[in-house]
């Protein structure tokens, strides 16, 4: 019912008395979490009334419906404030999770932990939680099918560890990535992505200096810090 991305997701919350799962779709997360229980009771919430409806049908048909409540709305509107402990924000760009964050930041601030799955845009989700009192305590990647995906495990307070190298926005702080066989699969294709691109601006007719720099920079970042 899951797949590998989801259920990574899910096996993150390991004791939970409410989590808010924003965009549900299906349902199959808060399904799986109070059949696992290692959740209490889940809000899962949609922007669209389509999804919702899969997902009430589903959680019917598990006889999970005393346990998990539907609601229609954007991001975290439809949470109260100090509802949840344990909100998941997943299948999104990360522009768009930093956004509904952003929408609903007083409310942020009672939840004991985030999980966010960005599809794409990962630096600028990272930036953002640095810079808007967040700290990134955990990720992880996982791989499905032919694509590997950030999870970011998040919390209120000031950010402890230090982001001066672009390498670690946009690949995550090595301090405190999940290092398994992914992991060095994802260090891997990136580091060649990156000596490709290293190498063709190098050829430009007119290479761009700083350009060059930051990316020899990545290069030497990715050799010293996540090999």
């Amino acid at each position: 019912m899951l797949t590998e991305r989801l259920q990574k997701i899910k096996n993150l919350i390991e004791k939970s008395n409410t989590v808010f799962d924003v965009g549900t779709d299906h349902g199959y997360v808060p399904i799986s979490l109070i059949k696992e229980n290692r959740a209490a009771k889940v809000i899962a919430a949609d922007i669209n009334e389509g999804p919702l409806k899969n997902a009430d049908k589903n959680i019917r048909l598990a006889g999970l419906s005393d346990y998990i409540d539907l609601r229609l709305g954007s991001g975290l509107v439809p949470m109260k404030n100090g509802e949840a402990d344990t909100v998941i924000i997943a299948g999104m760009g990360g522009i768009l999770i930093a956004d509904i964050l952003k929408e609903s930041c007083d409310k942020t601030t009672s939840v004991e932990k985030f999980i966010l799955q960005p599809m794409y845009s990962q630096e600028i989700l990272r930036k953002y939680l640095i810079d808007n009192s967040f700290e990134i305590i955990k990720e992880h990647l996982v791989r499905e099918n032919e694509k590997i995906y950030n999870i970011i495990e998040a919390v209120p307070g000031k950010e402890k560890r230090c982001y001066e190298s672009e390498c670690f926005l946009k690949l995550g702080h090595p301090d405190i990535i999940e290092r398994d066989e992914t992991f060095f699969m994802y260090i891997e294709k990136r580091k060649k992505h990156t000596e490709k691109l290293y190498e063709n601006l190098k050829k430009a007719k007119q290479p761009k200096e700083q350009e060059l720099l930051s990316v020899k920079q990545i290069l030497d970042d990715l050799e010293k810090y996540y090999a």
